[in-house]
């Protein structure tokens, strides 16, 4: 619960603060663009990326992925920046493994390129995105977690675009095949990673399944609601999961930061992957004010954006006094959640 609310925290956080220097803009005659849109409603990563801190994911896309090649092709700074990450890999963690890896991961997706015409524009898209998201990692922060958060948002992008275009038969048979090799990691080298992956695989084969089935059937898919919704719920699932690495290398001295992150990101996971309590209702009652909070949080996000003009436009045509006193309940109910220290905006210290 506390790994969900911190994924609602950091977007209010951010956003809350964006929308402040908004509004002050237009109040002195400035107006600057949208910085975010509804983030968790985005069904998969990318378009997570387009709803979330607009402003650098579009800097990142003009002067990153594009000169890198975009999806057309391979430049001199591909191969360039894949020799910058794996120097970089080598400094942060200080293994020869870990960096050999990704330089011979880098050479064996450059190789396929290369001799594959056919799928060379798909495999340099893919290449050039993971980079960039490889670098905005390391924007945040010069350590290991930080590099593991962009290179999990990279993964699920590019894992996206091949599943958009699998039939319904491939997809439960990639679903079937990782599910059933994350099942003989569990049962044959047990560790809390493979526990957490396996029931986020469960998930995933069974909405592969029910879609294979149904297409099996003939019917028409009348569901469209239903799996919009599982596919945001699914996003929001996997995007709070990499935040774990985030949480964990955020407010540290440079100095220890790249192990102290590292710790911090194990601990974690070998307690959700480990620490198992389904006394669920005992835990809401113990964390009644934040799961509150963090329900109500997210059942506005989620509202449709139609309800969120016309209570916006309801509020702007209240008589003055009732506005008034709309605004002080708010800012009451807002002060019941107030803690005792002053936490500073998370955003401040990238």
């Amino acid at each position: 619960m506390a790994l969900f609310a911190y994924s609602l925290q950091v977007y209010a956080d951010f956003s809350g603060y964006t929308d402040i220097a908004i509004g002050l803009s237009l109040l002195m005659g400035f107006y600057l663009p949208r910085n975010f849109n509804s983030p968790y409603k985005a069904p998969n990563c990318s378009n997570f990326w387009k709803r979330w801190h607009i402003s650098l994911s579009r800097w990142l896309q003009n002067y990153l992925y594009i000169p890198l090649g975009g999806n057309r092709n391979a430049t001199f700074g591909t191969y360039f920046w894949i020799l910058t990450i794996t120097f970089v890999a080598l400094i942060l963690s200080g293994n020869l493994y870990v960096a050999g890896g990704v330089l011979v991961l880098g050479a064996i997706v450059v190789t396929v390129g290369l001799r594959c015409p056919d799928r060379r524009k798909k495999i340099w898209a893919n290449l050039n995105s993971m980079i960039t998201m490889l670098l905005g990692g390391l924007w945040h922060g010069a350590s290991c977690n930080f590099m593991i958060w962009g290179g999990l948002n990279g993964v699920g992008m590019i894992v996206y675009k091949f599943w958009r275009d699998f039939r319904p038969v491939v997809r439960t048979l990639w679903s079937l095949l990782i599910l059933s090799v994350t099942g003989a990691l569990y049962v044959f080298a047990p560790a809390p990673i493979w526990n957490l992956l396996l029931v986020f695989m469960l998930f995933i084969t069974a909405s592969a399944v029910i879609k294979w089935l149904y297409a099996l059937s003939g019917l028409r898919w009348r569901f469209s609601g239903v799996g919009h919704a599982w596919a945001v719920g699914v996003t929001f699932v996997f995007i709070t999961f990499t935040r774990l690495f985030f949480r964990s290398g955020s407010n540290l001295d440079p100095a220890i930061a790249n192990e102290t992150a590292w710790r911090i990101a194990t601990e974690m996971v070998n307690q959700m992957g480990t620490a198992w309590n389904a006394n669920v209702g005992d835990i809401i009652l113990a964390y009644d004010k934040v799961f509150a909070l963090f329900a109500l949080g997210m059942v506005i996000h989620w509202l449709p954006d139609n309800w969120k003009r016309r209570y916006r436009i309801w509020f702007a045509r209240m008589p003055l006094p009732l506005m008034a006193a709309v605004v002080v309940l708010t800012v009451f109910i807002a002060y019941q959640f107030v803690t005792a220290e002053m936490q500073p905006f998370i955003y401040f210290q990238f």
